[in-house]
């Protein structure tokens, strides 16, 4: 896949991811309220099905209709030449900012492990399992660790605390530790990476880490009275603070940033198992239906025979690039693409390309612009997938 294929399939991508941020946000308060902050949590799961759904490969199960080839203008213009390398200009942008945030994540990594092994192992495990590690490096409870996850404490953790409230930290952090949350983050912070120039999964990230945080609250809490969560709530206000951890991979109990929220949740939490059916339920079903979509729009899902096949009405040939054309070289891409039911083109790959790379923006280009009478089937239009020689010759 060439430069302009990858960002066109990037941009799709982008576009219906979008689409279904901006429908999780729209959700996440209502449901949390209605359904419970364990709902509201699931729906952002739809987020990495669809993109999951999008690198599933296409279906084979139809050969496409092999069209006429066509040749290139042997004029080179000065517009394929800038149109060539704003596209390279653009992949080489994005590759920076990917490559400072995956960077950014894998210090995260090596400075949660640095964080773990600084600490000191107690002697007393909590309740249920989960290691307890004490370490000056934190300032409230936090669970760190992707696959063995461990309890860190501060110091001072349970001096003038209620016991009781100290259980349900614990609990909050359990919670974390049995779902792999810190896992989840990290796939969080990865999928940030590649779409970092689109503001909604920045606000995304931060909503979910929000959602996150308030389902273990609503864990933590489940068979709370009110005394119970108003202490809490005084202990979240006590401890809030500007967290300073690496939060790819650290799940801390208390953040500043989501305090408020979580004290007015309090007395909101849902956790009886209608509610939970609910929830899964619900999320389950956009996640599914996301997916589905995704799947529908990334790959061919195998179209039926056409009794008319697809014919080209509006043609717009390849520019022959401008270096290519200056040291006299030749060749010819062969391309793969699927012909909508509106006669517009999508889904294009460049199946064989000779010499390698050399055409495959200006080809990818030209076909991108080209429009069809579309392939029918008893009388209706129906997509259909089709390959397309450009040849590039000087003559």
């Amino acid at each position: 896949m060439n430069a302009a294929s990858f960002l066109d399939a990037l941009l799709t991508a982008t576009l219906w991811a979008s689409v279904l941020v901006v429908l999780v946000l729209l959700l996440r308060v209502p449901v949390a309220r209605r359904l419970g902050s364990m709902a509201a949590y699931g729906l952002w799961l739809s987020i990495p099905v669809q993109l999951l759904a999008f690198l599933l490969p296409g279906s084979n199960s139809t050969t496409a209709v092999s069209l006429p080839s066509v040749q290139a203008v042997t004029s080179a213009t000065g517009e394929s030449a800038a149109l060539g390398a704003l596209g390279n200009v653009l992949f080489a942008g994005w590759l920076i900012g990917l490559a400072v945030l995956a960077v950014g994540l894998l210090l995260q990594l090596v400075r949660a492990h640095r964080l773990v092994r600084s600490a000191q192992r107690l002697p007393d495990d909590p309740p249920r399992g989960l290691p307890l590690f004490c370490t000056d490096g934190v300032r409230s409870p936090a669970v760190a660790g992707l696959f063995r996850p461990v309890l860190l404490v501060p110091v001072d953790f349970g001096r003038g605390q209620d016991a009781a409230c100290l259980d349900r930290i614990i609990r909050h952090e359990q919670c974390h530790a049995r779902r792999r949350d810190n896992l989840a983050n990290l796939l969080a912070y990865a999928i940030r990476a590649v779409f970092w120039f689109n503001p909604l999964i920045w606000i995304a990230l931060r909503a979910f880490r929000a959602d996150q945080e308030l389902s273990c609250d609503e864990y933590a809490l489940a068979d709370a009275d009110m005394k119970e969560r108003l202490g809490y709530g005084r202990e979240l206000l006590r401890a809030s603070v500007d967290s300073t951890l690496p939060g790819g991979t650290v799940s801390s109990w208390t953040s500043k940033p989501t305090t408020r929220r979580r004290i007015e949740m309090l007395a909101l939490h849902r956790s009886s198992r209608t509610h939970r059916a609910g929830g899964i339920a619900l999320a389950c079903f956009i996640a599914a239906l996301s997916g589905a979509t995704a799947a529908d729009i990334s790959r061919d899902s195998g179209e039926p025979l056409a009794s008319v096949e697809p014919r080209a009405v509006e043609l717009v040939n390849p520019r022959y690039p401008v270096s290519a054309f200056n040291e006299r070289i030749e060749g010819e891409v062969q391309l793969e693409f699927r012909v909508r039911t509106d006669g517009s083109v999508d889904q294009i790959q460049i199946l064989n390309s000779a010499p390698d790379g050399v055409f495959d923006d200006a080809a990818v280009r030209a076909l991108a612009q080209w429009k069809f009478e579309p392939a029918m089937l008893d009388g209706q239009p129906i997509a259909r997938r089709a390959t397309q020689v450009m040849e590039f010759r000087l003559d």
